[in-house]
């Protein structure tokens, strides 16, 4: 499974519009920024949207949709995701300066 430490994936992102604009805004920021700013980077490990040609994760918002998934998360579930949509003021407050952490899991 990739880490903050693995090499950012360019062959896959070139292929999504979506993930390669965030390569490139995380790069001009620190470019930007260089040393005079500290920036830490938060990456989602999922995106919805356009350049899913593979429907990877879009296909199951479509089943949803479709009705063909009555239910998509358990409560358990549920709450993981809202700790991960509250763990950016955790980086922005013990996340190390230049560092990127990844959010998400297995599937």
């Amino acid at each position: 499974m990739p880490d903050e430490d693995s090499p950012t994936p360019l062959e896959l992102i070139a292929g999504w519009p979506y993930y390669a604009s965030k390569l490139y805004q995380e790069r001009t920021a620190r470019l930007i920024c260089g040393e005079r700013i500290e920036l830490v980077m938060v990456n989602p490990s999922l995106l919805l949207g356009p350049g899913d040609v593979r429907m990877g994760s879009t296909r199951d918002v479509l089943s949803y949709l479709a009705g063909d998934v009555r239910s998509c998360l358990r409560a358990a579930q549920l709450r993981g995701c809202a700790r991960r949509g509250a763990i950016i003021p955790v980086a922005m407050d013990k996340g190390r300066p230049g560092e990127r952490y990844l959010l998400g899991g297995h599937n």
